[in-house]
């Protein structure tokens, strides 16, 4: 089988543009998806990038590609997304699609709903209390590592200034917390039934 492993991060609608985009066989690209869900836990491990920064964003995903990560990497850009993305919600509905993270790295600086916000509606969330989350921020003042450790957060880390520190920090965390660290359990809340479907019970 020839290797587009790429695919393997993309959702479903994504790897139906691919079919299109790169006129490729949609059997090859369904049953190479279907090969890399078999990978071990630590490959399929799936990240959450919460960051406002588009900028960032890109940065990051660049970063694991030149440090041969290959885990499925999703993103969203607000507080209010990263909850409705954990929640399940709107958009996000289809767990399929948009399945429930292994590792969430956290902005802090986000306007409305900001990283601070997100990480204690977490540690709120019963199903979601123990889910790893690892704070990537661009600030480095004692105040903001001080609340975000006693709001539950389990690394704080400053975005380096470099690309080439980007990538040196991007192995590390693949080491640590995608190799050597057991993610926890979590799980969503159900959907509460709506009035009409509790009365025709």
């Amino acid at each position: 089988m020839e290797n587009f492993s790429i695919f393997y991060s993309f959702t479903p609608s994504d790897r139906l543009r691919a079919v299109i985009k790169y006129h490729l066989p949609r059997h090859l690209i369904d049953a190479n998806y279907k090969h890399h869900a078999k990978v071990p836990m630590p490959e399929r491990a799936v990240i959450l990038v919460v960051d406002d920064s588009e900028e960032d964003i890109l940065l990051i995903r660049k970063a694991f590609e030149k440090a041969s990560i290959p885990n499925p990497l999703y993103a969203v850009k607000s507080g209010d997304e990263a909850i409705s993305y954990l929640k399940g919600e709107g958009r996000f509905s289809s767990r399929e699609e948009y399945p429930l993270p292994d590792l969430l790295l956290l902005d802090l600086k986000m306007p409305g709903t900001d990283g601070f916000d997100v990480l204690r509606w977490i540690r709120h969330q019963p199903g979601l209390s123990s889910l790893r989350v690892l704070v990537l921020t661009g600030s480095d003042h004692i105040r903001d590592v001080n609340q975000a450790y006693q709001l539950g957060a389990n690394s704080f880390m400053v975005k380096p200034d470099d690309f080439q520190n980007f990538v040196h920090l991007s192995k590390n965390l693949q080491t640590h917390w995608l190799g050597q660290s057991k993610a926890p359990e979590t799980s969503r809340a159900p959907k509460a039934r709506n009035a009409q479907e509790r009365r025709s019970r």
